[in-house]
């Protein structure tokens, strides 16, 4: 990858975002797959060596069901 920092300064943000989300009440219903999506940045933020994301972005499609429903089509 052509740029490391950029890459964690993003998973960074977007980790920041989901904690933000789940503390509000109008996530309650998607609590679980927040967290699930969540789980998966994270997992991606601590490799030392910056990956594609074609696997997460994958996994966060799987999340939602309408996304995943349209994949389909």
């Amino acid at each position: 990858m052509k740029y490391p920092e950029e890459y964690h300064r993003c998973m960074e943000r977007a980790l920041e975002l989901i904690d933000l989300l789940s503390g509000d009440p109008r996530w309650i219903s998607g609590l679980k797959e927040l967290r699930r999506g969540r789980r998966e940045i994270a997992r991606h933020y601590v490799n030392p060596v910056p990956q594609s994301t074609r696997q997460l972005q994958r996994v966060l499609i799987q999340l939602d069901k309408n996304a995943w429903e349209m994949i389909g089509k």
